[in-house]
């Protein structure tokens, strides 16, 4: 196995942090007297299942039981899938362990929440979520599907990439194949990063979630009332909130200013387009601290971090501020690496004028003994 090189003054030297031993035996502590009031993170949910059939009842519920002894009540509710309002279904006993729907159809989807309550018990309503249904219409189109793959081990497993492709065609996706290799170079890497965030966006014509409509419209305003620097923005519309007229403040100052270019045509265009830059910037970025900083095969995290969930890549591609947030905190992490107190002061003012829920990087630097 190759030497590792030594640390050079160029290399910032990696920083130690210190656990306390106070801390420790707090986290005992507090671990000892869970224990000792016998609770457990699975008596947080209810864990339901589903025994289907073609006959009545189409839908049973079954679940187990934890601190049984302490239960005072337990309620079914029902709702046809995506629909808002819940209706109470059933009330049971505090021993039963099942439920039988006996007026669920076959073709319709439902969703299913129990609530169970407890009495002298730290955990008041533990809640049991699932969806249902029998015969129920095959989904023909469930969006698209992009499988990141190493490299080294596409040729390896061509056949049971293959495979795995055609089966989740088969089950309705559209998949899209990258390959992401160990060794690139950081232009492939910013090039891998553009794509996935720009297909992301491309999979829909709207701004993707809700708040990102407010974030581009105040941006617009700001743009076309000129920069409020010293004076509240003329935003009329939330009279019967704490922000109504002469009170309204802007809470991502800070991020209406860098999404006030792109409202120059189409607001809604300019806000993909401006989540699309924010993203690629945060995640390139981070791909940069952790080669800066010797970590090895930094692609490969870089990669894991666009494959790691769903919802991350969905809230990355919002147009709101995760994405910058991620900027800042790595922008702060590499500071304090670095030593470098006054770039985490910049940081710091740029994170309380980007949102104000901005973070706090809090860091204690000790040398080897």
């Amino acid at each position: 196995m190759a030497e590792e090189p030594p640390f050079s003054e160029s290399v910032p030297r990696p920083v130690s942090f210190r656990l306390d031993l106070r801390l420790l035996l707090g986290l005992f502590a507090l671990n000892a007297w869970l224990s000792a009031m016998g609770q457990v993170p699975r008596d947080y949910a209810v864990d339901l299942k589903v025994v289907p059939s073609t006959s009545v009842p189409r839908i049973s519920l079954t679940w187990s039981q934890r601190q049984q002894a302490a239960i005072t009540g337990q309620q079914v509710y029902r709702r046809l899938k995506g629909e808002v309002n819940w209706n109470l279904l059933a009330t049971l006993s505090n021993t039963d362990t099942s439920f039988a729907d006996t007026t669920a159809l076959e073709g319709i989807e439902y969703e299913y929440w129990m609530k169970r309550t407890y009495t002298g018990f730290s955990v008041a309503n533990p809640l049991g979520y699932i969806n249902a249904g029998v015969n129920l219409p095959m989904v023909e189109d469930r969006g698209k599907l992009l499988l990141l793959v190493d490299e080294t081990i596409f040729e390896p497993l061509t056949l049971e990439i293959t495979q795995l492709q055609q089966d989740l065609t088969a089950d309705g996706w559209t998949v899209q194949i990258l390959t992401a290799s160990r060794t690139d170079t950081a232009v492939n890497i910013k090039a891998l990063i553009s794509t996935v965030c720009s297909m992301i966006q491309g999979s829909t014509q709207n701004i993707i979630g809700i708040d990102g409509y407010y974030h581009i419209k105040v941006a617009l305003l700001m743009r076309e009332q000129g920069w409020r620097l010293l004076a509240p923005l003329d935003f009329p519309w939330l009279q019967l909130t704490i922000l109504g007229p002469g009170r309204y403040t802007d809470h991502h100052f800070l991020f209406h200013v860098l999404q006030a270019p792109f409202t120059l045509a189409d607001p809604r265009i300019g806000a993909k387009m401006a989540a699309v830059l924010f993203a690629v910037v945060g995640l390139y970025t981070t791909y940069v601290f952790l080669a800066r900083f010797g970590v090895r095969y930094p692609f490969l995290w870089i990669a894991g971090l666009l494959a790691c969930a769903p919802i991350f890549l969905w809230r990355q591609s919002m147009a709101r501020t995760q994405s910058l947030s991620l900027l800042l905190i790595v922008l702060g992490l590499w500071a304090l690496f670095a030593g470098k107190p006054r770039l985490l002061v910049l940081v710091g003012f740029a994170a309380a004028w980007l949102f104000n829920g901005f973070f706090f990087v809090v860091g204690h630097r000790s040398h080897p003994c």
